[in-house]
């Protein structure tokens, strides 16, 4: 059973730690909404290199689902490298401001990840991997979104927008949208935690039906909330791990705007890049970044 994965965030003038949390993000179970008596066997496969149309599209969401699930499934326990440049500024005109990068190995076996900081701007770290540094941390790419979105406590909703190349790959866009009242999608703020809805937008690749890019966006946030706005995305591609290939992120962005009455407003991100797969229990060595 894969559990909750988190984006532990912690704000760098304050220090005051910022959670955002998005369960089960990789498994794909089914929320998409047709005919309850419908099938959902392996039958409704739908046919790689053919874009769905309004009379196909339920049977393509299916495949794409099916499709996922099996992948996912089939994982392996893994290593790999995450590479993250944290960034502030202050004020919607300001100049992004690099805070620090951070080199940290993450391993994932038994549906969950597991993160240990290796380097700070490419000295080892000074405190322990599992207390917050200041900053603005992410994790939990690997995981749960992908299982949230399609998930059928989840009630999302789906429409078709047509086809976009992405990355020199023809693929599937689809707009989606999870209510407050059936998301598992949190931001906190210290001691302030929010449940909010969320939606966005996702790719498929129209040759292999897998998906390639999610953006997830938090919805309908107070504005007695200090959180104003919460982007999220992920690229996934093929990957190699034990001579065989895997899709799984290679890049990943975590974008706040946080409301503040005594100062402009403050926006951080994170871009990150996951590099180095392999197979859990290979032996692991200390990345010093030479940039």
């Amino acid at each position: 059973m894969r559990t909750g994965c988190t984006f532990s965030l912690i704000l760098v003038s304050s220090l005051v730690a910022i959670s955002v949390y998005t369960p089960g993000l990789h498994l794909l179970a089914t929320a998409f909404q047709v005919d309850a008596n419908q099938p959902t066997s392996s039958s409704m496969s739908f046919p790689t290199g053919r874009i769905p149309t309004a009379t196909t599209w339920s049977q393509y969401l299916d495949s794409v689902r099916q499709l996922a699930l099996a992948h996912t499934q089939a994982l392996p326990d893994f290593v790999c490298t995450q590479k993250t440049k944290r960034m502030a500024k202050l004020g919607e005109t300001g100049e992004w401001k690099l805070v620090d990068q951070i080199v940290a190995e993450v391993s994932y076996y038994s549906g969950k990840e597991h993160y240990k900081i290796l380097t700070i701007d490419n000295r080892p770290p000074t405190i322990k991997a599992d207390v917050k540094i200041a900053g603005f941390l992410s994790e939990g790419d690997f995981g749960n979104s992908l299982f949230q979105l399609f998930a059928p406590e989840s009630n999302t909703s789906f429409s078709l927008e047509g086809s976009e190349r992405v990355n020199k790959r023809i693929t599937v866009r689809v707009r989606y949208y999870i209510p407050k009242t059936n998301s598992k999608f949190y931001i906190g703020l210290g001691a302030q935690k929010l449940t909010t809805a969320y939606g966005g937008r996702f790719w498929v690749d129209l040759a292999s039906q897998q998906v390639v890019r999610l953006e997830s966006e938090a919805r309908d946030i107070p504005r007695s909330f200090p959180v104003e706005k919460s982007l999220h995305s992920t690229e996934y591609d093929l990957v190699e791990i034990g001579r065989q290939q895997y899709w799984l992120p290679v890049r990943s962005s975590v974008y706040l705007q946080l409301r503040n009455s005594r100062y402009p407003v403050m926006y951080v991100k994170n871009d990150i890049e996951y590099t180095e797969y392999r197979k859990f229990g290979t032996e692991i060595r200390l990345i010093i970044d030479p940039k």
